[in-house]
């Protein structure tokens, strides 16, 4: 595997407890590049991978998709979205079945784009009581009834110009949880 091809790829394990047993090496430039200092490898290993969900929506997804590559020996592939405020990361996740039930999870950054900035989606910010729902698989947000782009919902909800953001709680937009639930019965 060549530098370049390694940089943009992360992996970490689960065993059959589900708990992260590994990190790969390039894992804690990853987060401290991405302001996660709560997810360098000394913080995240030898606790359950469902730690680090915090909708029940995206950790139930999550235990079915584990659950089927465990039972069915498969491994799934598809697309994701890991943006940080200057950039648009698309990637590609693989969970892939390794011996005595354990899991391997790998993320690879297929391209990145810059943008101009979006301070909603900076974790070093101020934060009040309003929640935002984000979609963890394209990163919509939900306005109303329906699920925007994020620079779209950003300029319609005017976020540029409030000095206090809401929180961000993660889930999944019909779209996303469509095309993952097509993994769960193929």
């Amino acid at each position: 595997m060549t530098n370049s091809v390694h940089r943009n790829v992360f992996t970490y394990g689960i065993d059959h407890q589900d708990l992260i047993t590994h990190a790969s090496e390039n894992w804690d430039d990853f987060a401290l590049g991405n302001k996660g200092d709560s997810s360098l490898r000394n913080k995240i290993l030898n606790r359950p991978i469902w730690d680090f969900i915090s909708d029940a929506e995206t950790i139930s997804l999550y235990k079915s998709l584990v659950e089927k590559v465990r039972k069915k020996g498969v491994t799934l592939d598809f697309p994701f979205r890991c943006d940080s405020p200057d950039k648009r990361r698309y990637m590609r996740m693989r969970i892939q079945p390794e011996a005595d039930a354990h899991v391997l999870f790998q993320s690879i950054i297929e391209r990145e784009e810059p943008r101009q900035p979006l301070t909603v989606l900076d974790s070093g910010i101020e934060r009040d009581d309003r929640i935002l729902r984000i979609c963890g698989w394209c990163k919509s947000i939900k306005h109303d009834d329906r699920w925007l782009p994020i620079e779209e919902a950003v300029q319609k909800l005017g976020l540029m110009k409030q000095r206090v953001l809401p929180k961000l709680s993660h889930g999944i937009c019909e779209s996303c949880g469509e095309k993952i639930s097509q993994q769960l019965v193929s």
